[in-house]
């Protein structure tokens, strides 16, 4: 459910960036958040694992993204870049919400 109110952020607020068509799920989140943040704050965010479990053939992991030490999103996937991923669209919605004018 919070995966999906997130990319509902995401879409409403970058629209033309995430529509639905093939490449979708491929856009690199990490990037996009990275330059706002460094157009915001003058900063990098963290990703950090928090969390790995499961097989090696089935692993699950999770990694949170802090912006100037504050967590701001939480992703889990199969492997580490679709976990941070899935963190970075997380906190670009939530910085939709906070900066609206400087997520356009």
């Amino acid at each position: 459910m919070r995966c999906a109110r997130a990319r509902a952020v995401v879409e409403a607020n970058f629209g033309a960036e995430t529509s639905l068509d093939a490449s979708f799920g491929q856009r690199d989140y990490k990037t996009q958040v990275q330059e706002l943040t460094q157009r915001l704050f003058g900063e990098t965010p963290a990703y950090t694992l928090v969390e790995e479990s499961g097989p090696d053939h089935a692993k699950r992991f999770v990694f949170e993204i802090a912006i100037g030490g504050r967590p701001c999103g939480r992703g889990v996937g199969p492997n580490k870049k679709t976990a941070e991923q899935a963190a970075a669209m997380e906190a670009l919605a939530m910085l939709a919400l906070e900066h609206p004018e400087a997520a356009r």
